[in-house]
């Protein structure tokens, strides 16, 4: 059962279609589509996180004491995924084109690497990446996480939905981008 009914404003609806165009039956299902997590976990770091899992699906194993969601697999992609997740790439691309020096720096927007690699809660013994993007938005002082594997192993391939505010921080950085690129 989905918890809480997400409405697209007029205003996201504009937003959105700055970069994407949306035919009457895509806008129909986001309508009536429902994320089933409203909120990005909190970072260590103060800021906030998308796209770090659980341990294990098992409340009682997981060492986050629930700190965490675990990714859930879809058969079918969600409403606004195909979209969302060009979004999400163009603004991968924006931080990966941040000098190294400008982003230890401000450590507000760029990539880091870290040591090691993660490996995947859908696919048993599948290690991904190492990477993790950092973005600032600045109207709003939100700093956001995600690990580089987010979006093309658990979103696009998976189809595990993602939170409401990582999907609306995501657009409205998206529209600002493209903004500036203009």
């Amino acid at each position: 059962m989905k918890l809480l009914m997400y409405l697209f404003t007029l205003s996201a609806l504009m937003i959105m279609n700055d970069t994407c165009t949306m035919d009457q039956q895509s806008l129909d299902q986001a309508q009536n589509f429902a994320f089933e997590r409203k909120e990005m976990s909190k970072g260590q770091w103060g800021g906030y996180i998308e796209g770090y899992w659980a341990a294990s699906p098992d409340p009682a194993r997981d060492h986050y004491e629930g700190k965490f969601p675990w990714p859930v697999a879809n058969e079918k992609p969600w409403p606004q995924q195909e979209e969302f997740s060009k979004k999400l790439a163009s603004i991968e691309e924006f931080l990966k084109s941040i000098p190294m020096e400008e982003f230890l720096e401000t450590e507000s927007n760029g990539v880091i690497a870290y040591k090691g690699c993660t490996q995947s809660r859908i696919e048993y013994g599948l290690e991904l990446g190492n990477g993790e993007y950092r973005y600032t938005d600045h109207e709003t002082g939100k700093t956001i996480s995600w690990p580089q594997d987010l979006r093309t192993h658990y979103i696009d391939k998976h189809n595990v939905e993602i939170s409401e505010d990582f999907f609306n921080l995501i657009v409205a950085a998206a529209a600002q981008l493209g903004k500036q690129q203009k």
